[in-house]
């Protein structure tokens, strides 16, 4: 609503005019909270799963033959320990991500910092997308204090990123399959251009679990 309200003012410098502007910005908002909504309904799907994972294994077992299905429940279990552990390293860069950027933006003197810091933790699920996306309305609301304040605030926006691809995601790789760049980017571009955004989420767990599962 900040970033809006000052709009007109700063629309008038664009050839398309405020209209257009306020349209655009407007447009970007609805995305990114449809983003959230994408990653809420994934968190209550996820806490369905852990919580009676034996129906789901049960499930998947009986539509292979009998003879098999030991194999397949080895199989499942391997693939749900390495997606618990890809789980959990995703849930702690959110949480670093949220954490450095709700700090950083409230030293620098961006408001809404709190939301600003909840919204880039939630976005870090997206892979390539969901920082970028995070860090526009943060640029946004510093630009409204000053061009100094905006250069601090996406210099925020850098090193919760470089904390969490160099430091904490590593980290976490050693406990589960180290998936290959390629595949990665392969699987999150295939899974985009099908799926959209929810695609782009749920991607890497999937390629995770195919590399594994191929592997065994």
């Amino acid at each position: 609503r900040v970033v809006l309200d000052h709009l007109p003012a700063a629309g008038g410098l664009m050839s398309g005019g405020p209209g257009n502007a306020a349209s655009a910005v407007s447009t970007f908002f609805s995305t990114t909270f449809g983003i959230v909504g994408n990653l809420v309904v994934l968190a209550f799907l996820s806490v369905y799963l852990a919580a009676t994972p034996r129906l789901y294994v049960g499930g998947l077992v009986t539509l292979v033959p009998p003879a098999r299905r030991p194999r397949a429940r080895e199989v499942l279990s391997a693939v749900g320990f390495h997606l618990k552990w890809w789980l959990i390293g995703r849930a702690a860069a959110m949480a670093t991500v949220g954490a450095i950027t709700t700090a950083g933006l409230w030293a620098v003197g961006v408001p809404q910092y709190l939301v600003l810091g909840l919204l880039a933790g939630l976005l870090t699920a997206v892979p390539f997308v969901g920082p970028i996306v995070a860090a526009v309305p943060g640029v946004l609301l510093a630009l409204l204090q000053g061009p100094t304040t905006a250069l601090w605030a996406l210099g925020v926006y850098v090193v919760a990123q470089a904390v969490e691809n160099y430091l904490v995601t590593p980290l976490v790789q050693q406990n589960t399959v180290d998936l290959p760049p390629a595949a990665a980017i392969a699987a999150i571009t295939l899974a985009g251009a099908l799926f959209g955004v929810l695609g782009l989420v749920v991607a890497t767990p999937l390629a995770v679990a195919a590399l594994v599962a191929v592997k065994m």
